[in-house]
C-alpha cells in the first residue's frame, strides 16, 4: 500500500500593511507528516514532499512519474492557508495529470478549513484532524470498510468529510511525528510538535473549529519525551513550534512538558501561542515549568486594550492588569530563559466598543513599553455568509458580530469605497477580488466590508489605521510582524557559527535571512529529485 503527500504552497497574507504579500512556506507541512506517521504504523509506505512551491510543474510531473506505481492508492495534499492563484493552478494541473495517466490513484485534500481546502480540485476532501477520517476513506476505497460519511455542498457538489463531527480524533495521547531519511531534516530547522488538541476557550472572533473543549486532551509525557529524544538523536533537532491553539491552557500540561524535558540530556526551545491573561494568573511554579521546558517564545493574543471590547469577545482581564502582567512576565522570563525570551503580541482593530481613541491609547503604550518585541495588528475579519460557501464556524462568528451591530456594505458600493483608500490597499483588494472571481467555487461568499456598530469606521478605515501603526513601529525601530522567537530555520543558519543565540536576539530580532532559507530549500529539492 503506497501513497504520496504534497505540502508547502505559496499562500497570501493580506490586509495588514495594505499589500498582498506572496508567502513561500519555509516550513514543513505538519498535517502531512502527522498523517504519514499514522499510516506508516499500519503498514503503509508514505512519502511526503515538502516545499511544493519550490518545484515547477514539470518537476512535479517527473516526481510523480518516478514515484507512482500500481501499488499507489492516493495522493494527499495538505492546505493550511488559502494558496495563491499560481499555486492553485499548479497543483490542480498536476492532479488532473495524475487522474488522466493514473486513474486508479485518488486525490485527497485535507486541512483545517473546508472553504480553504476546496480551492484545490480533488476527488475527496477532509476537514479537521484526519487520522480516523483517512482510515475510513482508504478502507472504503480499497473495498475493506463501510461507506464514508460525506457532507455535500449543494451548489458545487463537492463531497467533504467532516472529521470534526463524523470522525472525531481527540484526545490523541500519542500524536507524535516520526520523520524518515528521505525527508532530509536538517538540525537548523524548527519542527512542529503537538501537545494537545482543541481549545478550552470560545473567543468570539476565533475561526478554529475545536473550541470549548473542557476535557484535558494533553499527550502522555512518555510520548512527548520519545519524540523529542528521537528527533534530537536522528536529526539534531532542538527547536520546536507548538501547534496547539493555546499552549499554556493548563498548568498540568506545562508541568508534563517540563517533566519530559527534564529527562533529556539537551535543552530544547519551544515557541507558540500563549494566553497572556492565563500566564498572568498562573502561579510562579507554572512560569518555572515553562522556563525549565524551554517554552519561552510566546505569541500573546491580547487583541485589545479596551476593556469593554475585550469582555465582548472573551478577553475580560482589565487592560491595566494585562499591561502590568506583561511587563512582569518580561522581567521574570528574560534572565531565566535557557535560550531567550520573546513575547510577540497579536492585536485586532475593529472589535466591538473599540474606538480610534482606545486604539491610539494602546498604540502609545505598545510603542513605549513593548518596543523590544513584535506587535502584529490585523483588521477584524468577517465573512458575510451567503448560502453554504463558507465554513459553519465562520458563518456563526459572522452571525454573532451581526447581533452586536455589525453591518456590511453592499457590493455595489465597493468601487466607490476603494476610490477613497490608499493606493496600496486598493491594489491589494483588487487582487483579492480578482482571484476570488476566477475561483468559481467561492464566488458566493461576499467579502469583508463590515461597518462598525458605532458607525464611526469600517473595514477599510481599520486597514488604514493598521498600516499607519506599522509605519510608526518601523520608524521607531520596533517590530511590527508576528514573530515567535525563531522562524522555520534557526538563526545559526544565518550567521553560521553563532555561539550565543541569546546575545544575537538582543542585538538583532529579524527573522532568518530568506536567501539562506531559500538555499536550504533548494538543497532539499535537489536531494528529493535525486532519490
Amino acid at each position: 500500500m503506497h501513497g504520496l503527500m504534497f505540502g508547502g504552497f505559496q499562500t497570501t497574507e493580506n490586509y495588514g500593511n495594505g499589500e498582498t504579500n506572496i508567502v513561500n512556506e519555509y516550513y514543513r507541512s505538519f498535517g502531512n507528516h502527522r498523517i504519514a506517521t499514522h499510516l506508516r504504523k499500519q503498514g503503509w509506505d508514505i512519502e511526503v514532499l515538502d516545499y511544493s512551491w519550490a518545484f515547477s510543474y514539470e518537476e512535479l510531473k517527473d516526481y510523480v512519474d518516478d514515484r507512482i506505481t500500481k501499488e499507489t492508492v492516493f495522493i494527499g495534499v495538505s492546505v493550511l492557508f488559502i494558496p495563491t492563484q499560481e499555486s492553485t493552478k499548479k497543483i490542480n494541473r498536476i492532479l488532473r495529470y495524475i487522474s488522466r495517466k493514473y486513474p486508479w490513484v485518488k486525490s485527497i485534500v485535507g486541512g483545517v478549513k473546508s472553504w480553504a481546502i476546496t480551492f484545490v480540485e480533488a476527488d475527496y476532501y477532509i476537514a479537521g484532524h484526519g487520522e480516523y477520517a483517512i482510515d475510513g476513506l482508504l478502507k472504503s476505497l480499497m473495498g475493506r470498510g463501510e461507506p464514508v460519511r460525506f457532507k455535500r455542498n449543494e451548489k458545487s457538489g463537492i463531497k467533504i468529510i467532516d472529521a470534526y463531527k463524523d470522525y472525531p480524533c481527540w484526545p490523541k495521547r500519542d500524536a507524535s511525528i516520526s520523520y524518515e531519511e528521505r525527508d532530509f531534516i536538517t538540525k537548523h530547522e524548527t519542527m512542529n510538535i503537538e501537545l494537545a488538541r482543541g481549545c478550552r476557550f470560545k473567543c468570539k472572533y476565533c475561526t478554529f473549529p475545536l473550541l470549548g473543549i473542557k476535557d484535558d486532551t494533553s499527550r502522555d509525557e512518555d510520548s512527548v519525551y520519545e519524540e523529542l529524544k528521537e528527533n534530537y538523536e536522528k536529526w539534531g533537532t532542538v527547536s520546536y513550534y507548538v501547534t496547539d491553539d493555546t499552549v499554556n491552557d493548563r498548568p498540568e500540561k506545562m508541568r508534563m512538558l517540563a517533566n519530559a524535558v527534564r529527562r533529556l540530556d539537551f535543552r530544547p526551545h519551544f515557541n507558540g501561542y500563549a494566553r497572556a491573561d492565563l500566564l498572568i494568573s498562573h502561579p510562579k511554579e507554572t512560569w518555572d515549568d515553562m522556563i525549565d521546558a524551554g517554552f519561552t517564545s510566546h505569541s500573546y493574543g491580547v487583541e485589545t486594550f479596551n476593556h469593554m471590547a475585550g469582555k465582548a469577545v472573551g478577553k475580560g482581564m482589565h487592560p491595566d492588569k494585562t499591561k502590568e502582567g506583561l511587563l512582569e512576565i518580561q522581567e521574570y522570563f528574560t534572565p531565566r530563559a535557557p535560550h531567550f525570551y520573546t513575547g510577540s503580541l497579536t492585536m485586532i482593530c475593529g472589535l466591538p466598543h473599540e474606538t480610534f481613541k482606545s486604539l491610539d491609547d494602546g498604540k502609545e503604550w505598545l510603542n513605549k513599553y513593548w518596543r523590544n518585541h513584535t506587535v502584529g495588528y490585523l483588521p477584524l475579519y468577517l465573512q458575510n455568509d451567503d448560502g453554504d460557501a463558507i465554513d459553519e464556524v465562520d458563518g456563526n462568528i459572522t452571525k454573532d458580530f451581526i447581533k452586536m451591530g455589525y453591518t456590511f456594505h453592499e457590493v455595489d458600493d465597493v468601487d466607490y469605497l476603494l476610490g477613497m483608500v490608499h493606493p496600496l490597499i486598493k491594489r491589494s483588494l483588487k487582487t483579492v477580488l480578482r482571484e476570488r472571481a476566477e475561483l468559481s467555487k467561492h464566488k458566493e461568499a461576499k467579502f469583508n466590508y463590515w461597518i462598525h456598530p458605532s458607525g464611526d469606521y469600517d473595514w477599510l478605515d481599520a486597514i488604514e489605521w493598521v498600516m499607519e501603526f506599522q509605519h510608526i513601529r518601523e520608524g521607531i525601530g520596533a517590530g511590527t510582524y508576528c514573530f515567535k522567537g525563531e522562524d522555520a530555520w534557526k538563526t545559526e543558519s544565518v550567521n553560521g557559527t553563532l555561539e550565543n543565540i541569546k546575545d544575537y536576539y538582543k542585538e538583532n530580532r529579524k527573522m532568518a535571512d530568506f536567501e539562506v532559507k531559500h538555499h536550504l530549500v533548494m538543497d532539499y529539492k535537489r536531494k528529493k529529485i535525486a532519490l
